[in-house]
């Protein structure tokens, strides 16, 4: 019983790191992508600024 049991528990170990990986993997691409996003908006905010003050 004892070994089949250390034998489970590494092979859940396993599978959570597994899987906290691909999760963590995930978060920091939606992180990316919404960075990206933001960055686009203040780009786009930047240069209608720009462009007001410079047709004043």
């Amino acid at each position: 019983g004892w070994l089949l049991g250390s034998k489970e528990q590494e092979y859940s170990t396993a599978y959570y790191n597994k899987h906290n990986q691909r999760l963590g993997q995930e978060l920091l691409y939606r992180i990316h992508q919404e960075i990206t996003h933001h960055k686009q908006q203040i780009q786009k905010e930047v240069t209608s600024y720009l462009e007001k003050k410079s047709s004043k």
